[in-house]
């Protein structure tokens, strides 16, 4: 059995944590990324030029693709080629984030190396001719396809960050399973688990899972399992809405109201009323069901992860009790 660590790990680029690796040798330092996840997860910082010697501050590097279609990285000036050098970087880096189990990863926008999209893609006589990604990224996506990345801009709302953690905590559990040996009554756990999560995303695809878990084992197992993979984390990519909430906590409420007393489901009625009108966050209904769903100890609710720890607490905190589009 591998061993996994106590806290889920997200790698990010150095500069965001405020490293001054950049190329004119100061920082992006990105507090609300920081400050709201740091208590969720634990930061490896990377900085690919740096782990390729060329420290901080260096001469700019730019994405150039010659007449022969490849994709190098080039210097700006001196027209050095570090396409080799940033290989032998990726090869280095990602066995070393796979034994560290990193679950996500947060990257800076625009860089040739950790750009995701739209970075500049120039010829060799220095016109713009189309965007792409970075190197290192193209690297990442190869190794591991599953795994959530985004770039520091697109977490500018609380909402988007609460998925991609949501992704990233899903992802850490996927990946522990996979790792220890999934046998088809695991992967039944797993997806049972999971349901009402996906269910709050986008029920095609949670469809479309259920199907493939319903197969078992046999063969073509592991081609199912991959594809299983794949359908979660396209699923969980799909934004959340306050109407898939209200649903989701609707199904939940269906399995106390035999149980509850007529206080504590006119109590949640009125919260989950009053969340689906926009009057309330989801934090209210949230808590409110998780409450009665200990005390009757409901137990494959308790067991959703849906109802976990975790990317939850987001939701409570200052940045994020006021959301009302969730």
């Amino acid at each position: 059995m591998i061993p996994r660590p106590p806290m889920v790990k997200i790698a990010i680029s150095s500069c965001l944590l405020g490293e001054k690796v950049r190329y004119d040798g100061r920082d992006k330092y990105n507090p609300r990324i920081v400050e709201n996840l740091a208590p969720l997860f634990s930061f490896i910082p990377v900085c690919p030029e740096m782990k390729m010697g060329l420290g901080a501050p260096r001469e700019p590097m730019n994405l150039v693709r010659p007449r022969d279609g490849r994709v190098e990285l080039v210097t700006v000036k001196s027209k050095r080629n570090l396409t080799t050098l940033m290989q032998a970087v990726c090869e280095q880096t990602m066995p070393e984030l796979a034994r560290a189990c990193v679950s996500g990863y947060i990257f800076k926008k625009g860089s040739p190396s950790c750009g995701i999209e739209g970075v500049p893609l120039y010829n060799e006589e220095g016109e713009k001719v189309d965007e792409g990604s970075g190197l290192f990224v193209h690297a990442l996506r190869s190794f591991f396809p599953n795994m959530p990345i985004v770039e520091e801009s697109d977490l500018g709302s609380i909402e988007v960050l609460i998925s991609f953690a949501e992704q990233v905590v899903a992802y850490e559990e996927w990946a522990a399973i996979y790792a220890d040996g999934f046998t088809p009554t695991r992967w039944g756990s797993f997806h049972s688990r999971y349901k009402m999560k996906l269910l709050a995303h986008s029920r095609p695809h949670l469809t479309k899972m259920g199907k493939l878990v319903a197969q078992g084992g046999g063969v073509g197992f592991e081609d199912r399992l991959q594809e299983y993979g794949q359908v979660l984390f396209a699923g969980l990519q799909v934004p959340a809405t306050r109407k898939k909430h209200t649903d989701v906590l609707y199904h939940f409420y269906g399995h106390i109201k035999s149980i509850a007393s007529t206080e504590e489901r006119t109590a949640i009625l009125s919260s989950i009323e009053a969340y689906r009108q926009e009057q309330e966050s989801l934090r209210s209904p949230w808590l409110a069901l998780k409450e009665v769903l200990q005390k009757y100890q409901v137990s494959w609710a308790l067991k959703q992860s849906y109802l976990s720890p975790g990317p939850a607490a987001l939701w409570f905190s200052k940045e994020g009790r006021g959301i009302v589009d969730r």
